[in-house]
């Protein structure tokens, strides 16, 4: 997939049921925040087709910085956005993501 970083947040934390999410950056660099908190309030209902729920963000977080080259992989219900621009700067990035789990 190929984008443009934006302030991460315009974004909302989410989580998945089925699958972990392996991030792979191509070229560019990107901020993903991820929380290991899995007591995640929901705001919508959880998307069994697109193995999707968006959650409240939550009270601590980790704020990975990726390069190209660099991976991160996040766990089932681990809180997670994507897509933030690193120190104010947005940048066109291409990054792979494996969904790997049960289905």
């Amino acid at each position: 997939m190929e984008y443009r970083t934006e302030d991460i947040n315009n974004f909302q934390f989410e989580i998945h049921e089925k699958r972990l999410d392996l991030h792979y950056i191509v070229s560019g660099e990107e901020q993903i925040d991820v929380s290991p908190d899995t007591a995640f309030v929901p705001v919508t209902e959880y998307n069994s087709d697109r193995d999707i729920q968006y959650v409240k963000e939550p009270s601590h977080y980790n704020k990975v910085i990726l390069h190209a080259g660099d991976f991160v992989l996040i766990g089932m219900h681990e809180p997670h956005r994507t897509n933030g621009m690193v120190d104010g700067k947005s940048a066109d990035v291409r990054k792979i993501v494996l969904k790997l789990g049960k289905e």
